[in-house]
This record gives structure tokens, sequence and C-alpha cells, in this order.
């Protein structure tokens, strides 16, 4: 029933699963521009460009890196920008009424809302600002709904007479998590790279006192289905964990995820940390970038002073076979939000504080964070199990 009303609406039947940019052309004979600009674009990892021309469909082989998307109906414009994860529009050409509805969709909805002539190349200024865009949060600038407001004011500084203790558990520090956690002694943290499902990893799970994972991907593709802590910005990961504790980097996307599990009328309260809460400063090691939420599992992770760190999964995006166990589509590289070089830096900065504070029978890596931290000097491999 969906993909009948997609294609009468002139939505994406599909939503991609990570975030694009969206050229308007006047007409086809735009393509051209579309080109020249998304191939200034070709270095900013994980991100779609979709074209849509006012006057005729395009066609659906479009020289990479171009993806066609459908004309929308204006009235729900909106709707298809989100169905696209568009961050930016680009208006190419003469105004059209194409042009006109998904930039006012963009404006309302915080995203960037461009226009250009096409008639020469993509001028720098263009350039920067959809670089840009695609560094900022897609709800970083709107301003807030009451029930927005009313999260946030509950996972800072709290409601009035404490209310927030109806739908939230906040844990409020190291030692409250700890005692959450029964005070684990072996901690596995799992990414969810493909060495996440090996055989040794299977087994760390089996060993560990805790388990910590990232997003909830792994509820459909992994072999380890347990997690007691998930590490996320978004609601959708919450949501699709009930009962389990879930850590963000920042108070914003934690009021997000408690507004989602507010108006889903849960029964059940949600138990949440912020990273900035739990460890000042954990993010000082990045400079115009973000961290991902692996750094945030690893950081909390050593900041319960476990005697053994096990860490698989965490492959930063460097495994052979992609990105994601059986994916083969999706990018095997960083979101734009983060930077590959200040990643690895800081989470090698964070294994080489585990080794000093454990030793080195206290720090255990699977995957090719092993091989990434031998040359460095740092840990030791999980080895599989020699043949009888």
């Amino acid at each position: 029933m969906f993909d009948v009303i997609a294609r009468i609406a002139g939505l994406a039947a599909r939503r991609p699963q990570d975030r694009s940019v969206w050229l308007a052309l006047d007409g086809l004979e735009r393509m051209p521009a579309a080109v020249a600009l998304a191939e200034t674009l070709q270095d900013v990892t994980r991100l779609n460009v979709f074209v849509t021309a006012a006057d005729a469909d395009a066609p659906p082989c479009l020289p990479p890196p171009l993806k066609s998307a459908p004309r929308p109906l204006p009235v729900v414009a909106s709707l298809a920008l989100s169905r696209l994860r568009a961050c930016a529009v680009v208006a190419i050409g003469a105004e059209t009424g194409l042009g006109r509805a998904l930039l006012r969709a963009a404006a309302a909805k915080g995203a960037a809302a461009l226009a250009w002539s096409g008639t020469s190349g993509p001028p720098g200024d263009l350039v920067a600002d959809l670089r840009a865009a695609t560094l900022k949060h897609p709800h970083a600038g709107r301003p807030p709904s009451l029930g927005e407001a009313l999260a946030r004011r509950a996972v800072g500084p709290g409601l009035p007479l404490g209310l927030e203790w109806l739908r939230l558990r906040k844990i409020p520090d190291v030692d409250a998590l700890a005692k959450r956690l029964g005070r684990p002694r072996t901690i596995l943290c799992l990414g969810n790279g493909p060495s996440s499902n090996t055989d040794a990893a299977v087994r760390a799970a089996a060993e560990a006192d805790a388990v910590f994972r990232v997003n909830h991907r792994w509820r459909t593709e992994g072999r380890i289905r347990r997690a007691d802590a998930a590490f996320t910005g978004k609601p959708k990961s919450a949501l699709a964990l009930p009962g389990v504790l879930v850590i963000t980097a920042g108070s914003d996307s934690a009021a997000r995820i408690l507004r989602a599990h507010a108006v889903r009328a849960r029964f059940n309260r949600l138990t949440l940390g912020v990273a900035d809460d739990l460890l000042p400063g954990f993010a000082d090691g990045y400079v115009g970038s973000k961290p991902t939420n692996g750094y945030v599992m690893l950081a909390t992770a050593l900041a319960l002073k476990p005697r053994r760190l096990i860490v698989a999964g965490v492959d930063l995006f460097s495994h052979p076979e992609g990105a994601y166990p059986g994916d083969a589509d999706t990018q095997n590289a960083y979101a734009p939000a983060h930077d590959a070089a200040e990643e690895r830096a800081n989470v090698l900065a964070l294994l080489a504080r585990q080794l000093r504070e454990a030793g080195p029978e206290g720090l255990t890596l699977i995957g090719p964070l092993a091989d990434i931290a031998a040359a460095e000097g740092l840990g030791r491999r999980e080895e599989p199990p020699s043949a009888s």
C-alpha cells in the first residue's frame, strides 16, 4: 500500500541509510551542472546526491554520483525531504514550482536551502555551505517544541516536583553506572563492524560480565544479541531496545530519545545516561568533528576501570568485508560528522590508557583494530583456536 501512495505522491520508495543533498533542476538540460556540483562533494563520505528535474523524469541511469528521485507533490515536500534524509536542497536554474516547494520545506526543517544559476562552475561559497550542511545535525537550529523543551528539562536540571521520575531514570555518575551494571570486571565492547560476528567475539561475550553495544542493527544481523548498555543518539535504536540502559553522547540526543519514549506511551521508565555528565571532557580530543558512538562506548568502559577490556567490531571502517556484516551497499567509511584520523587517534589513546592501567592481560582486541593497535605497539590479538 505504501508503495502505491509513494508513487502517487512522488515519494522515494526506500529511505536511504545515509543523509543526502537534493538537487532540484529547472530542466534536464541542467544535468551537467548537477554532475559538476556532485563531483565537488565526492570526498564527503556516505553522502547521497539525488537529482529531480521540474520538466521531466530524470533518466534512471544517471552519471555517478547522482541518483534519481521522483518529483513530489508540493503538499508532501516536507515528507519527501524526510524520506530522502536531505540535509540540503539546491535549486539549480530558473525558479520553478518544484524548486520553491523544496526550498520552503528545507528552510522549515532547518536544512540548507540554496540556489544556484548553474551557468558556470559551482561557486566556492555554495560548496562551502553544502559541506557545512553535511556536518550539521538534522535537528540543530530548529526551535524546540513544547515536548522537546520538557524533555530537555527532564534530562537536565529536572522537572518541578521531580516529575521526570515517572518516565526517566537517569544515571547521575560513573559510580551509579558501575552499581547498575554490577561493577563488571570484564567488559566486552562490541561495535557493528564485521569482526563483531566472529567466533572470538562470541566466546568473549560468554566470558564478559557486561556487554556494550552500539545502536541496534545487531538485533537482526548479529550473532550476539546481548546488550547490558547501548550507545546511541537515535530514538529508533532506544525504542528497539526496551529495558536496556541507553547512553548518549550529549543531552540533546538524550532529550530526543526521552521525548520519543514518552510519545509512544511506554509504561516502563527509560534508563538513560549522558556521557557529557558521566565523563566530563570525554570528547576533548575532537576538533571540528564528533566522536562516534563506538568511542563513547570505549570511553565509558574505561571509566568503569575493568580488569579486562575486550574490543570487537570496532573496525574503524577498515575491515575488508565492508562496513557491517553482510552489507555490501553501505560505503565502508565514516559519516560526514566524523573524522577518520581523529577517531583513530582517540581510540588508540583509550587503548593505551587501558594498557597502562590494567597491563597487557587487561586488553584484548578482535578484528582489524588489533593490527592497527599492534602497529602502534598496543594490545594483543584474540587468536582463533588451532585446528585439532
